[in-house]
């Protein structure tokens, strides 16, 4: 099967236990589009899958996508295909770099998914998973729902059985460009019947996210910012209108500490929610625009995001050595604080890159006074 699953791991932050069980009949009505850095990370992906094969591009290939092998992402990659190798150099039993595994008797017919990488060994009764993310936002490893399904799959496409605690397993999640305390390597190690428990309750949430249209409902929460439906979600527009201005008298009303409790995790709830429906609209709102649709109230413009270097550190001390910059005192600098050094654009712009990204404006009484001002002169 091509393609994502209708039950896909990479979706179950929405459809696995507690979340949503109308979101995969959604989704499969919007896919999705390929936005600057999910076109990034597919070649990052395919990039890294190529390397741990020992036939990775060279760096400077342009990916079919269009998007070129930077130097800084073939380093951010290096740590993730250095354990990838390691453990194949170790001669697992059976591995996989980027194979479908599915999981049609352990969770529903229409789950499967294709995990980034895996290993196993069978006389140390070893499962090792590694899972790459390339994007900025912080994903945990411990209980994730997506290497939870992953997980499951191998079991049943090896022919491994239920889990059971007889088995040492470790899924890993490697995002080299979060900075989070904890690092940029992130694993869980949960035991098998740990992980046969969360199978029991994916099994509940695939037949309830599977079952007849008229019965499918969706739930709020910190899963819709992802979900490629949220835009087109009535369930999401609803909640977040519970969220917006209210008016009441003017009086003062003290809270005890378990009711200022409970109404601090409800309002961060509805901003949550509110976030997760703003930012769909802000998609569908910018796409529109971009192609010259009219949306009341909104235009759109395009602006040069942050400069960063395009290039490797060792290769950006040695060229503004090389112009007379020491960028090594406080570890390699930004471009912006490499020109307070007496550097100019027009030295550093070969090692540099300033992203241009296309952004709503909204359309106020102060911005076309200033359109208005600007035209006149």
């Amino acid at each position: 099967m091509g393609g994502h699953a209708f039950l896909a791991p990479s979706g179950a932050d929405q459809w696995g236990p507690g979340r949503c069980a109308g979101s995969p009949r959604l989704q499969a009505a919007f896919p999705g589009q390929s936005g600057e850095e999910a076109l990034e990370g597919n070649a990052a992906h395919d990039w890294a899958a190529a390397a741990i094969l020992g036939n990775a591009p060279p760096v400077g290939a342009v990916h079919q996508n269009g998007q070129t092998i930077t130097p800084a992402m073939a380093e951010a990659l290096e740590d993730y295909v250095a354990d990838c190798q390691a453990l194949l150099a170790r001669k697992p039993d059976q591995s996989g770099v980027e194979v479908r595994v599915r999981a049609h008797q352990f969770i529903h017919p229409l789950c499967e998914g294709t995990p980034d990488f895996f290993a196993l060994f069978i006389a140390e009764r070893r499962v090792y998973l590694k899972d790459l993310k390339f994007g900025h936002g912080y994903v945990g490893a411990f209980r994730n729902y997506q290497l939870t399904v992953y997980l499951i799959a191998l079991f049943e496409t090896l022919g491994l059985g239920l889990p059971d605690d007889s088995w040492w397993i470790e899924a890993t999640i490697y995002q080299p460009r979060n900075y989070h305390p904890s690092g940029p390597i992130r694993h869980w190690r949960p035991k098998g019947s740990e992980l046969e428990l969360l199978r029991q309750a994916f099994v509940v949430a695939a037949a309830e996210s599977t079952g007849p249209g008229e019965n499918l409902s969706c739930t709020t929460g910190d899963w819709c910012r992802y979900c490629t439906a949220n835009h087109a979600c009535t369930t999401l527009a609803e909640d977040a209108s519970f969220s917006r201005s209210h008016s009441s008298k003017a009086q003062i009303y003290i809270q005890d500490p378990d009711e200022l409790g409970r109404e601090l995790k409800a309002n961060n709830r509805a901003l949550r929610t509110l976030k997760a429906r703003n930012e769909a609209l802000d998609e569908q709102a910018k796409a529109l625009v971009a192609t010259g649709v009219r949306v009341r109230g909104w235009t759109g413009e395009w602006k040069n995001g942050r400069t960063t270097w395009s290039v490797a550190a060792d290769r950006v001390i040695a060229w503004c050595k090389a112009l007379g910059a020491d960028v090594t005192k406080t570890g390699t600098l930004t471009p912006t604080q490499a020109l307070k050094l007496g550097l100019t654009e027009d030295l550093i712009g070969a090692i540099t890159t300033t992203p241009t990204t296309f952004a709503l404006v909204e359309v106020t009484s102060d911005t076309m006074a200033k359109g208005l001002s600007e035209n006149g002169k």
